[in-house]
């Protein structure tokens, strides 16, 4: 177990101990509303003594205490059917007392520890690929592309080394030739595929689309299958796609009145590298909503002034959160009003008792989707990368930033040398593939905080904010290099491709228009 594994155990085990302390009071706090509800049953003490019960029963569900979270909820139980007949209070005295009694010597004895998530293992380079191949040829030419694209690739054509290597060191992804794996490397991936924490996504290639070999990298934990000859900026995309969360953590809005249950929730979710910010008063949701921008919002049902339903409605009412998705945290076991729940606004019901496993599955899943939507609604469908209309933005909003702050900005506008000329000769797939692969590289080899995308036909336009014009032009003609670098095979024929620049930058020009305008001219008088 990792350092940073035994920090968040030790981090659940003190949030859990700190709520076993508070338990005799909550039950205390319990019993002084019951005294008062057997003097006189009034619905607004009905409905405090029903919610302080509920907050007991999904409190002690997410921190592990399970007999004592059975036994508030069959008190739970209790106080929903005297809501609806308070004249029942005096014949359920009894049974309410014996609950009330289990609940204080449940509180006072010693439960087991609840489950801990394990952190997976953070590889130790982002960008390092163990690649098992023992075709030379084929292997050097992967190699070669990987690396413009940006990754580090480790090489290996025995098994032996590949497996010595990889106990010494975790990679960020696997490549492996399926044929090559043996009982050794095959009873090794199992093991590692079975825990949290030394778990690598594995991508196979294999020169078969067999079934077998398909089900074979399947029950190994394979996450893709390649057939060759494919295509590198495909393998690339893919490898993106699976250490996307490494780049993006999910944003998680947690909502909900218990701080403890709340805390509790963000160690675990942060520890499977997700970002969290918690509220506890539903009229703090519209800040959270804008100043933490989530892509998932955790709502507890059960909540004072603002139950969970009415919340996700509010939230609902917005446009910019209607697609944001929402899944209802709660005690309540009614499949039917779960149903009913999620009619009102949200994608999922949980129970508190959820392990935390699933708990993490759920929200990745549901944020997963959520992206690749709204994905859909700003990039380029031949590219991948942002549209027009998203860089003609951004553009306006980055050279705004940098004229209040007084940083220098620059643009860049690239297009594809002869490309009309790689279409006539080797087709239009061909010219697309290469389109395609200049776009991959230019996202790849950029900084994080440059935006990269789609500018017109055959153009892209690459913002390079707080960049001087000299830092700019030095940094596209690396990039002019590497892409050079890559070999382009197509019909048994092998070519290369070029591309011509122009850059402009502020305070040179202050205008969007300018800008442009100044880029596409000395980009036409690169020709």
């Amino acid at each position: 177990m990792t350092n940073i594994n035994n920090d968040l155990e030790n981090q659940l085990t003190k949030l859990r101990e700190d709520y076993k302390h508070k338990l005799p009071d909550k039950i205390a706090e319990i019993n002084k509303i019951w005294i008062k509800l057997k003097k006189q049953s009034d619905s607004e003490t009905l409905g405090l003594f029903r919610r302080q019960v509920h907050s007991l029963h999904g409190t002690a569900d997410t921190f592990g205490f399970t007999e004592l979270g059975k036994t508030a909820a069959r008190l739970e139980a209790i106080a929903k059917s005297l809501i609806d007949n308070p004249e029942f209070v005096t014949k359920s005295i009894s049974q309410v007392e014996d609950l009330l009694n289990e609940l204080k010597t449940l509180a006072a004895g010693e439960e087991n520890q609840a489950k801990i998530i394990k952190k997976e293992a953070a590889a130790e380079n982002a960008m390092l690929i163990y690649l098992l191949e023992d075709d030379n040829s084929w292997e050097n030419n992967l190699t070669s592309q990987m690396t413009t694209f940006g990754y580090e690739i480790e090489r290996f054509s025995e098994i032996e080394l590949f497996i010595e290597q990889l106990n010494k060191k975790y990679p960020a992804i696997l490549i492996i030739n399926i044929h090559l794996v043996n009982e050794q490397l095959h009873t090794m991936l199992i093991a590692k595929n079975e825990k949290s924490d030394t778990k690598i996504p594995i991508v196979f290639i294999s020169t078969s689309g067999e079934f077998s070999l398909r089900l074979k990298a399947v029950r190994l934990g394979g996450e893709a299958y390649f057939i060759k000859p494919f295509l590198t900026d495909d393998l690339v995309n893919k490898i993106d796609y699976l250490l996307k969360s490494e780049v993006e953590p999910p944003r998680i809005l947690i909502v909900d009145d218990e701080m403890d249950v709340a805390t509790y929730n963000a160690a675990i979710l942060q520890n499977a590298k997700m970002k969290t910010y918690i509220i506890t008063k539903s009229n703090e949701i519209d800040r959270a909503l804008h100043e933490f921008n989530p892509d998932l919002i955790l709502i507890d049902i059960v909540m004072p002034d603002c139950n969970g339903l009415e919340l996700a409605a509010i939230i609902r009412q917005q446009s910019i959160f209607q697609s944001t998705p929402i899944i209802y945290l709660s005690s309540e076991d009614d499949q039917q009003k779960q149903l009913d729940a999620m009619k009102l606004g949200a994608d999922d019901f949980l129970t508190k008792s959820t392990q935390s496993t699933y708990l993490i599955m759920t929200i990745r899943n549901r944020v997963e989707r959520y992206k690749k939507l709204r994905s859909l609604m700003v990039t380029d469908n031949l590219t991948g990368l942002y549209n027009h209309s998203f860089m003609q933005n951004q553009l306006e909003i980055e050279l705004k930033e940098a004229m209040q702050l007084h940083n220098p900005l620059s643009i860049a506008l690239i297009d594809l040398d002869k490309l009309k000329s790689i279409n006539d000769t080797y087709g239009h797939q061909a010219g697309d593939h290469v389109f395609r692969s200049l776009g991959l590289m230019l996202h790849k080899r950029l900084h994080a905080t440059d935006i990269v995308g789609r500018y017109s036909g055959e153009k892209f336009l690459i913002i390079l904010p707080n960049t001087s014009l000299e830092l700019a032009k030095s940094t596209l003609e690396e990039l002019r290099k590497h892409f050079l670098t890559l070999n382009y095979s197509w019909n048994q024929q092998m070519f290369n491709a070029s591309f011509r620049v122009g850059i402009a930058s502020f305070p040179d020009f202050h205008t969007t228009d300018e800008l442009i305008e100044a880029a596409e001219e000395l980009m036409s008088k690169s020709r």
